[in-house]
């Protein structure tokens, strides 16, 4: 028999009117805190209990498989921690409902084994902190042109665990490729890792602000997926940053700067000529909302985030894109040329009429990508306005045209990624289209509650006969960016 517990990390929903109560996201782990499972499943509970339909999921569960658990779960409050022993009788009565220790904080994780590292490394406690890797509902590589995006922060974390050392060196551990480095906070004290160079350029960006940065000890882990277009890296930055901050400056830099000192570390120590929006999402990001940038004045409005009826998926191709030394950096050298040639700073002022007189003056290339960029800027302001009036089929609708735009004008989508964007027209989806910087990761998906199941079984089984692996699926909550989790506590001083 299967002996653990489950950890709930996210509620997804809450359905009022219905015998859903709520639906949450969990991982099996084994009695040493170890994860039995490499995908969570998804759990719902229901106002009234359902033996039959229970004992179908622990079915599942021993096969470790995706599996849906009903139980009462009156008075209950996300998030929590559910632990479970199924025995061997395969009982479901024993639910327990026990607070989280961050309970105030939807959708984080609580990663025991990154403060179990840390007592084993460093032998002592530190704060934990926590950002979040993003989303884009729509509007790409629109901010490096001064354009606009519409962002939200997710319940996808990079969460470390971080204590001053009283000593001038950063030393840091990653539990997810199991790598240790440990470098000065000079510029010449670079490390050779690439995972580490974007935590030394946070440093160094905090320093060149003015900020104080001195040596401490952290270990890390997260479940943004790495390759999927979700910003990992802007998670890890963020995190960092948001730390630094509190740790050593009395969170005295502001928070968009904090969104800068990750943006700095891509451009200067990560080789990534990045906009902000990244790093702007995963700072500023929270709950149930998404968020208008204007990336050329920085002004930002907060827009709520509640599409009843509808659900956001993501498809995750497993196609992994590197953006370093990529196509990625000569797009935005494509656009600069044009906006040059236009006489602006950015494409922001242009317009198609403006384009199109210079057409003969400019590459076939550098046309059809300023081309995407200029339509683009329209479609995130028709977004926000179809969203404020409720109309989710002119939202469904400009995620299609962005998405052929991505994939014809501004050449970024790939085979994997067109083929799943064809799968959603054909289940009837509301709207879909690449998310993040192209080359591969994942399409985002606008669907209708009834068609959500059909459309991922249909996806998973036409994208595994063609491609011979499935795609990932991501359920999207829009969640709190940067943070702090839990604060250590106090060390004690002896009196002299």
């Amino acid at each position: 028999p299967v002996r653990g517990r489950y950890v709930c990390i996210e509620a997804l929903d809450a359905i009022d009117g219905s015998d859903i109560a709520a639906i949450a996201e969990m991982y099996l782990l084994d009695n040493n805190g170890e994860r039995l499972s490499r995908e969570p499943w998804t759990v719902m509970y229901a106002d009234s209990e359902d033996t039959e339909g229970a004992n179908r999921s622990a079915d599942k569960i021993f096969d470790l498989q995706e599996s849906t658990y009903w139980q009462t779960a009156q008075g209950v409050e996300f998030p929590h921690t559910v632990v479970i022993d199924l025995g061997s009788s395969r009982d479901l009565s024993g639910f327990q409902y026990l607070p989280r220790m961050d309970a105030e904080v939807p959708g984080a994780i609580r990663n025991y084994k990154i403060h179990e590292a840390f007592i084993k490394r460093f032998n002592e406690q530190g704060s934990v902190y926590a950002s979040a890797g993003r989303i884009n509902l729509i509007g790409e590589h629109t901010d490096y042109n001064g354009g606009f995006v519409f962002p939200g922060a997710i319940d996808k974390v990079i969460m470390a665990e971080i204590a001053p050392n009283d000593t001038d060196k950063v030393r840091v551990y990653s539990i997810d490729i199991d790598d240790y480095a440990e470098f000065g906070l000079n510029e010449a004290d670079a490390p050779e890792a690439s995972w580490a160079r974007y935590i030394f350029g946070v440093c160094r960006e905090v320093h060149k602000r003015g900020g104080i940065v001195k040596g401490f000890d952290a270990v890390f882990a997260g479940n943004v997926p790495l390759g999927a277009g979700l910003s990992s890296s802007a998670a890890l930055e963020s995190c960092f940053a948001f730390a630094l901050n509190d740790l050593f400056n009395d969170n005295n830099i502001d928070k968009f700067e904090l969104a800068r000192i990750g943006q700095s570390t891509e451009h200067n120590y990560c080789g990534v000529n990045c906009g902000i929006m990244d790093q702007f999402a995963s700072v500023m990001g929270q709950a149930g909302k998404l968020m208008r940038l204007d990336c050329r004045s920085m002004e930002f409005e907060y827009f709520p985030f509640q599409i009843d009826g509808y659900k956001l998926v993501l498809l995750d191709s497993k196609v992994k894109h590197a953006l370093v030394d990529s196509p990625y950096n000569k797009r935005r050298a494509s656009c600069e040329r044009v906006a040059k040639r236009l006489g602006l700073e950015t494409l922001r002022d242009a317009t198609m009429p403006m384009l199109k007189s210079i057409r003969t003056d400019i590459t076939a290339e550098d046309y059809f990508r300023a081309k995407f960029v200029i339509e683009e800027k329209e479609r995130v302001l028709a977004v926000c306005d179809a969203l404020n009036a409720g109309d989710y089929e002119t939202v469904g609708r400009k995620m299609y045209e962005t998405h052929r735009g991505l994939s014809d004008d501004y050449e970024v989508s790939c085979e994997e990624l067109d083929f799943l964007n064809d799968i959603a027209r054909e289940c009837g989806v509301t709207g879909s289209r690449i998310m993040g910087g192209g080359f591969g990761g994942c399409t985002i998906n606008l669907v209708r509650k009834d068609l959500r199941d059909k459309f991922i079984e249909t996806a998973k089984s036409k994208f595994n006969e063609k491609y011979g692996h499935e795609p990932k699926v991501y359920p999207v909550v829009i969640s709190d960016g940067a943070r702090i989790v839990e604060r250590a506590e106090k060390k004690e001083t002896d009196e002299k």
